[in-house]
């Protein structure tokens, strides 16, 4: 599956750090700014943000920040790498970011987040996915107080993942969505 995510480093030789990427071998490198990058990759290569983290504190003693972004969020690159200037280096996806940003107390994009996921999704949806949560992540009992059939539960909490890469269906991602939404 194709991935895209902003890579933001501060603390280098940007020419050597773009030939480091280069040879990460990435779909595409594109420049958002001289100390940040949007990088596409395909995850079945094995390719993983984490391992070319290691790579460059190995090889260039650098480290840097990067997000994978979320279908949703392609068209708020410049506002998601601003908001990756706030948090600690390391590598985060969604549920990762929203928690980070909560612990260090920055509501502003936490708001932005939220209302770019209630502009995407109708209220059947993000209802849905409330009421799964609230019925402690348990389909069955959540579809019954939801009134639906459980394959619609699963359709539309499947269609929020798929879009959002926030995966209720996990602590990290029902905890992030209460972050957001409460």
């Amino acid at each position: 599956m194709k991935r895209s995510a902003i890579i933001l480093v501060e603390t280098c030789e940007i020419e050597a750090f773009l030939a480091f990427l280069r040879l990460a071998e990435f779909d595409h490198i594109e420049s958002i700014e001289e100390d940040c990058f949007l990088v596409q990759f395909d995850e079945d290569t094995g390719l993983t943000l984490d391992h070319l983290r290691e790579l460059s504190l190995e090889e260039l003693y650098v480290d840097f920040r990067s997000f994978i972004l979320p279908p949703i969020f392609l068209s708020a690159q410049k506002e998601v790498r601003d908001y990756l200037r706030l948090v600690p280096d390391g590598s985060y996806e969604f549920s990762s970011l929203i928690a980070t940003l909560a612990k260090l107390s920055e509501w502003h994009p936490l708001r932005r987040f939220k209302r770019i996921l209630t502009e995407r999704f109708d209220t059947e949806t993000l209802t849905t996915v409330k009421g799964f949560i609230e019925n402690d992540m348990n389909a069955s009992r959540a579809s019954k107080a939801l009134y639906l059939h459980r394959n619609t539960l699963s359709y539309r909490l499947d269609h929020f993942i798929a879009q959002s890469a926030l995966d209720v269906r996990t602590f990290a991602g029902a905890y992030a969505y209460y972050l957001l939404f409460s």
